[in-house]
């Protein structure tokens, strides 16, 4: 006889409403309850809303008042995700919601292939103006940085750096 496991998860409430939506999707809105078996890992999950929490609070004071955070398994199943910084105060689930530029959520992807693929953070990769047939991509400042770690280039989100990099590493 032990404890039980409590089923409220501290933070899990965009998660919890996603999940919702996406059961609605596959089998439509019912009379009946239902369990649904989720991915939702309860300690990754209170972790991430932690890790979030603590990152605005220092960030603050530039300007950062939102964030999202989504952790997922190499099965690409949702361990833990966190929509913004408080959803008593606003429900708008930034994690799968908020619209950002497709480039931009595809970068760590590059930059994670370059790691298992022997990469260091600090190995470097040329930020760089180049073509592609008609196409002619620019770093959001218009600026070019030359030789740049890949953390920097990382952190900066800069476009050309991962551009270049993904032509190396495929």
């Amino acid at each position: 006889i032990g404890k039980e496991k409590s089923s409220k998860v501290e933070g899990a409430a965009y998660f919890a409403d996603w999940a919702y939506g996406e059961v609605n999707d596959l089998i439509g809105e019912r009379e009946k309850d239902i369990y649904a078996l989720t991915t939702l890992d309860q300690n990754l999950q209170e972790k991430a809303s932690v890790i979030l929490h603590d990152v605005l609070e220092a960030n603050k004071d530039k300007n950062v008042s939102q964030g999202a955070i989504v952790v997922m398994d190499m099965e690409g199943r949702i361990k833990a995700m966190v929509g913004g910084k408080n959803y008593n105060q606003s429900q708008f689930n930034r994690a799968v919601s908020a619209l950002r530029q497709p480039g931009s959520a595809f970068k760590p992807f590059v930059y994670l292939t370059a790691l298992q693929k022997g990469w260091l953070p600090e190995d470097k990769i040329e930020d760089r103006p180049i073509s592609i047939k008609d196409w002619k991509p620019e770093n959001n400042d218009g600026k070019y940085y030359g030789e740049v770690s890949l953390s920097y280039a990382l952190a900066k989100s800069l476009n050309l750096a991962a551009i270049n990099l993904s032509q190396k590493v495929g």
